[in-house]
């Protein structure tokens, strides 16, 4: 029974690096390349608002699925982890099912957002064609197996973060040289913008 319960198991091919990375590139997301204007449309001078409200859910929620997956190591994720609660079959299975509708939300809008950027360098190519091209190259890898998911994870996740790193230095570069500033226009402008409130900075993290 044991050698069978062996056999049948599932192949281990991640380990905690790849677990820490996949943890990065999940909670970082590519959201940020995607909507960063309509959030800072939405908050104006406090866009940093919104950015440390979402930092502060982002770590409870972090710290709950540390406590919870701790406690309940089980596959499953939150449908598990609700019903381990409630000990309620509907509860869990809807929970489980919002849970992928919001994954197909996300995937929809990065995919739009990728067709816009890559419309850019070839504005010939129709979107709906290059959203059907990523879909389908990102099948293409998860068939061929976790270890070829993980090492586009980890190749996508450094991409990012290294785009992150560019922009910050970037950005520290500018405020040290002292370009921005009253003879600046566009430091001017957003500095000059009155205060949009609590409503905004909470759409702006949503």
């Amino acid at each position: 029974m044991e050698s069978n319960a062996e056999t049948d198991s599932l192949k281990r091919v991640f380990g905690l690096p790849t677990l820490v990375i996949y943890g990065v590139g999940d909670i970082l997301g590519a959201g940020i390349y995607a909507v960063i204007g309509k959030i800072a449309g939405l908050s104006g001078s406090l866009v940093w608002a919104s950015f440390l409200t979402s930092m502060i859910v982002a770590a409870l929620t972090a710290l709950s699925y540390a406590q919870l997956g701790s406690r309940v190591p089980q596959s499953g994720g939150v449908a598990c982890f609700i019903h381990r609660a409630f000990r309620t079959d509907w509860l869990s299975i809807l929970v489980g099912w919002l849970m992928f509708c919001t994954c197909l939300v996300s995937m929809a809008t990065l995919s739009k957002a990728f067709a816009g950027y890559l419309n850019a360098f070839a504005p010939v190519i129709p979107d709906w064609l290059i959203v059907l091209a990523l879909f389908s190259g990102l099948a293409f890898v998860n068939f061929r197996g976790m270890q070829e998911s993980s090492a586009l994870n980890i190749f996508c996740t450094a991409v990012e973060v290294s785009g992150l790193v560019i922009v910050i230095l970037v950005s520290t570069l500018f405020l040290i040289g002292g370009t921005a500033g009253a003879g600046n226009p566009v430091a001017s402008s957003v500095a000059n913008q009155p205060a949009t409130g609590w409503i905004a900075i909470a759409q702006g993290a949503a």
